[in-house]
């Protein structure tokens, strides 16, 4: 079996992500749909070139090989291009989840959140003096 028959349920899976994320974009609450091709191209785009450097680095140390019956025969410097895939796959998965994923304000059912620092500071009782453990420790002293 090949290392492209290996990586391609995988590939398919992490697409339908970026579809999915690419159809939430632009919602009331998450970034529009140019930001979030923004993001995902500027994210697959570094993750490539730090596979490709780094794999390479690797491969050229002696820490792993690759049999030539499992690859399509395409290298780009001494990786296989099949490497690649687990990059586009993290890239495909993450940015849609990370940018417009479940618990992203404008998401169906989640509360919305603080609308500022000091809002969510007030929350959970911190002042702007400091943190309400520092509060209650300076109360102890006087």
């Amino acid at each position: 079996m090949t290392y492209w028959l290996i990586n391609l349920p995988f590939l398919l899976v992490a697409a339908g992500f970026t579809g999915w994320g690419a159809l939430r974009a632009g919602r009331p609450g998450l970034p529009s749909r140019k930001r979030f091709w923004a993001v995902w191209g500027g994210t697959t785009a570094v993750l490539l070139a730090l596979t490709a450097v780094f794999d390479n680095i690797m491969i050229a140390s002696g820490l792993f090989t690759y049999s030539e019956g499992n690859i399509s025969g395409i290298r780009l410097g001494l990786m296989p291009v099949e490497d690649f895939t687990y990059s586009l796959a993290a890239a495909w998965i993450l940015v849609p989840l990370t940018v417009a994923g479940p618990g992203r304000a404008g998401a169906a059912g989640a509360e919305a959140g603080p609308a500022s620092c000091e809002e969510a500071g007030r929350r959970l009782g911190i002042s702007e003096a400091g943190t309400a453990a520092t509060e209650r420790t300076e109360r102890g002293r006087t």
